[in-house]
């Protein structure tokens, strides 16, 4: 029986579904369904493993920590994943819980828009996040930071919420210890 994955990949133009998710908010995968019926765990499921084979085929000979959302993939669920120490981990409806009011001014890319030079944003130092594992376990981190992947995560999150990297530019004269606006947007439940 063929992967839903690849009937979906086949079907539409990844790239420019990606295109049109950048903007907005994801839905969250229903947890009840994906705990009880075999058919959307193995759907969603599905989706993980092409988010895998992405981070692997992209991210072979990164040493630092790199990440990849739904929204970057053109998939419509609130799932992200990144690599960091060579594993690859999965978080599903990841939600940022808390964020540090510390942090730094940081110069980063995206790999969606490609920019011609990278540009400043803010990123908190640390960050507390919730989200559901591979088997359906709800998982609260606290205090992950900067070499535990938490920018990556940050800027992951923001995708799959609608936020995107030119929306969090600092201008030149910002003042650097008062992080940027709350981007954080809410993300709908999955009507499935």
């Amino acid at each position: 029986m063929p992967r839903i994955i690849d009937y979906l990949v086949q079907e539409y133009d990844a790239e420019e579904f990606s295109r049109e998710t950048l903007h907005r908010p994801l839905f969250d995968v229903n947890m009840r369904l994906f705990r009880s019926s075999p058919f959307y765990r193995q759907l969603v499921m599905d989706t993980i493993n092409y988010m895998d084979a992405h981070l692997n085929m992209t991210f072979e000979d990164y040493p630092a920590p790199r990440g990849v959302s739904g929204a970057n993939l053109g998939i419509p669920w609130n799932i992200i994943g990144f690599k960091h120490q060579n594993k690859n981990k999965f978080c599903i409806n990841p939600r940022i819980l808390n964020r540090s009011t510390e942090g730094v001014v940081t110069e980063t890319n995206c790999g969606s828009f490609r920019l011609e030079k990278a540009v400043k944003v803010f990123r908190s130092d640390y960050i507390d996040l919730e989200y559901y594992d591979l088997k359906g376990q709800r998982i609260i981190e606290k205090n992950i930071g900067r070499y535990q992947a938490g920018f990556v995560i940050q800027h992951e999150v923001d995708h799959n919420c609608g936020v995107c990297i030119t929306d969090k530019i600092v201008k030149e004269q910002s003042v650097v210890q008062e992080p940027m606006e709350q981007l954080d947007r809410e993300v709908p439940i999955s009507p499935v």
